[in-house]
């Protein structure tokens, strides 16, 4: 994803990623699911997908904004808050449904 309010692409980050492989013929890369991987889950490393252009997907069902709150937490040293609460609005803003 990648947008002038939120410029971010998970690609940029993938070094904080657990288990990079790829990209596949089609460019896309396969990882472990930071999200899942944070709650325990994701043993098989393969949950996660993501491409340089920004596009991202768990295919276990873990929201996109809670991907992105894990990426906020390791980008600022501390741990994610997983509670829309404590997201800050510009992410919420960005994943709101129209």
């Amino acid at each position: 994803m990648s947008d002038k309010r939120f410029d971010f692409t998970v690609y940029q980050h993938r070094d904080f990623l657990m288990s990079v492989r790829g990209p596949d013929g089609s460019g896309w890369f396969t990882s472990r699911c930071p999200v899942c991987e944070h709650h325990g889950g994701d043993t098989d490393h393969n949950h996660f997908r993501f491409i340089e252009s920004g596009a991202f997907k768990c295919f276990s069902g873990c929201e996109s904004w809670k991907i992105i709150e894990w990426f906020n937490a390791m980008l600022n040293d501390r741990e994610p808050k997983f509670v829309k609460d404590d997201t800050p609005d510009e992410i919420l803003d960005y994943f709101k449904e129209e």
